[in-house]
């Protein structure tokens, strides 16, 4: 695995839609007949809002596609969208009852391209979620879109509902792919999410007043909540469309993977409905998304995140040995998985760990596992690229572990 294929798997934790308030349209989780709600699911007002009544709305891409590729917009351009895409988003403003214009992604952003080539249809439902926040001008929506496979076993009735989540821009593709073979073997139906929301990677820049860094903080805490926000709604949304289509997953277990990027969002992923799952696995994860965001060995290569401080009205970019604001965005934060981390003290959860990683710094893995209450853990003294160059020796391991700690009782 090329090097470059691997240093895009990491999370530089980025700005995305600054969080709104809250819309009248917009619906939060029913959390009225949940008994054992978390603190994260009893505070609705904590998960930013979206336009319409639902947090977004799945469409299916009925194209016989084959295959899929992903490009980064560049920055300061916006994504001029196919025609298939306006047409996808006129179902989303169908099912709001709303007629809004489409504003696609800035600079910065990632997004999914599915495409027929002479190899023929896949034989998975390709889904996308599209969610929305009001746009800069009266009657336009800025859009954001999380694409999803889903594929079952063959003349095999599932045995449960695996959600498989990778790295910032669709990265390691290849592991991924492993991943999803490896759980259909086993008897999985797979929702796989090809790549994390579609803004996670906007670029985006912030101005700190060194004397007064109090409201620089709260937008980039917002932000990164935000981006949190997004990758729960989309698998929410997402494994609820699923389900609708093979009832009988309803009563089997459902468990979920994350890798990277999806690592740190996954506490705030199963925040969002924790009763849903039974047992996590991350790989190369980490809490604390602001210092991930600015200590990370790749923060300048990916570009998706620039802090500036000033000092006696001069602008310098800060290094990470400037930073101390860590207390204020933890404070600030709603929903990082300094916050959310909670919502799995009762799911089975596996670390997969690497001790000299850079990329999403060690030592915000190490404070994710203290905040997950210590699970089981498998710790290899290596980088980020190579805990993920050996994940298909660890696979079986992997698929061993979720079948142990998920699938005892067989039913919910």
């Amino acid at each position: 695995m090329s090097r470059v294929l691997l240093a895009i798997s990491c999370l530089l934790l980025t700005g995305c839609n600054g969080v709104l308030p809250e819309l009248p349209v917009a619906s939060e989780p029913d959390t009225t007949q949940t008994p054992a709600a978390t603190p994260v699911e009893q505070q609705a007002s904590i998960w930013p809002a979206r336009i319409g009544r639902t947090k977004g709305v799945i469409v299916e891409d009925t194209r016989p596609i084959s295959n899929w590729r992903g490009a980064r917009v560049p920055n300061d351009q916006r994504l001029t969208p196919y025609e298939i895409e306006r047409e996808q988003f006129e179902a989303f403003n169908e099912a709001n009852g709303t007629n809004l214009t489409p504003m696609f992604e800035p600079g910065g952003g990632f997004v999914v391209i599915p495409y027929i080539n002479d190899e023929g249809d896949d034989g998975k439902r390709h889904l996308v979620f599209y969610s929305a926040v009001p746009g800069e001008s009266e009657g336009t929506a800025e859009v954001q879109r999380t694409w999803f496979t889903y594929d079952e076993p063959d003349d095999a009735e599932p045995i449960g509902l695996a959600v498989l989540m990778p790295g910032i821009f669709a990265t390691p593709r290849d592991i991924s792919d492993r991943a999803e073979r490896g759980l259909l073997m086993r008897g999985w139906a797979v929702l796989r999410m090809l790549s994390p929301p579609s803004r996670m990677t906007e670029h985006t820049v912030y101005i700190v007043n060194s004397v007064n860094p109090e409201p620089a903080m709260k937008q980039i805490a917002g932000d990164l909540d935000n981006r949190a926000a997004e990758a729960a709604f989309a698998v929410q949304s997402a494994a609820e469309h699923v389900l609708g289509l093979n009832d009988s997953l309803t009563k089997k277990p459902r468990v979920i993977i994350g890798m990277s990027g999806t690592a740190i969002a996954l506490p705030t992923i199963v925040a969002y409905e924790p009763e849903a799952y039974d047992a996590a696995v991350f790989i190369g994860g980490g809490a604390n998304s602001f210092d991930i965001a600015n200590e990370s060995s790749y923060r300048d290569w990916i570009d998706s995140i620039q802090i500036y401080t000033t000092t006696h009205n001069s602008v310098d970019e800060l290094s990470p040995s400037d930073f101390a604001y860590d207390d204020e965005y933890v404070e600030l934060s709603k929903l990082d998985g300094v916050h959310t981390a909670s919502a799995l003290a009762d799911i089975p959860t596996l670390m997969i760990h690497g001790s000299g990683d850079t990329a999403v710094p060690s030592h915000t893995g190490d404070l994710l596992w203290e905040l997950l209450g210590e699970p089981e853990r498998w710790t290899m003294p290596v980088g980020h690229e190579l805990l993920f160059a050996a994940i298909p020796l660890r696979m079986v391991g992997i698929l061993d572990w979720l079948e142990a700690n998920a699938l005892e009782g067989g039913e919910r």
